[in-house]
């Protein structure tokens, strides 16, 4: 999604055939030049010590930089780059489960029709199984955050960022205590027999920033 095309076909053109522009050409003078550029980033997760055998909830958290969005992990056109966390495999840790926020649906100055974007504080949800063989000790998660950032006249390249997340294995009887209770206490996991949900949930206008 690049800001200076106010044509919706034109656009999916551009981004189909792979044309991308420098990000210094779209960012605003003295403005970030990567999409990464714009996240604060952190990972918490819901116990201290995961018991081998046992589930543990990663919560990721987005920091936005105020004035900036992101494209939702589904975005409104199907030529758009949305917001994706994707986890490399790993032995003995199987991601059962990811969930994304929905977007909210604004309208910006550069596009035709209201976008669903993330603004603000963002947090993207995962949840891990360990294997009851895993030996006590750390581990770590390797992931890749891919997302595409845009404010009211301009957007950037899509990017992405490393996003390695810490695991600390107990053993199987470990009794573990929660943490981060305010991040982890209301998560409501689909059913994964479910369909999927709305891509939007809210409206939005330029005016509410």
């Amino acid at each position: 999604m690049f800001g200076t095309f106010r044509n919706s076909r034109l656009l999916a053109f551009a981004l189909t055939a792979g044309f991308l522009v420098p990000a210094l050409v779209w960012a605003q003078v003295g403005g970030p030049r990567s999409s990464t550029e714009l996240i604060d980033l952190a990972t918490h997760t819901s116990l201290d010590q995961v018991p081998a055998g046992s589930s543990v909830d990663i919560a990721v958290v987005l920091e936005i930089q105020p004035g900036w969005k992101v494209n939702s992990n589904r975005p409104t056109l199907d030529f758009l780059i949305g917001t994706e966390l994707s986890v490399a495999a790993q032995d003995g840790l199987v991601v059962e489960q990811t969930l994304y926020p929905e977007g909210k649906l604004q309208e910006l100055g550069f596009a035709d029709e209201p976008l669903s974007v993330y603004e603000g504080r963002v947090v993207i949800y995962l949840r891990v199984q360990t294997d009851a063989s895993l030996a006590p000790g750390d581990y770590e998660l390797s992931a890749s955050l891919r997302v595409q950032g845009c404010d009211d006249n301009v957007c950037l390249a899509p990017s992405s960022l490393a996003v390695p997340i810490p695991i600390q294995v107990g053993d199987s009887d470990f009794q573990a205590s929660p943490q981060h209770e305010e991040l982890f206490s209301e998560i409501d996991w689909p059913d994964a027999s479910a369909e999927p949900p709305p891509p939007v949930a809210t409206v939005a206008t330029t005016d509410d920033h």
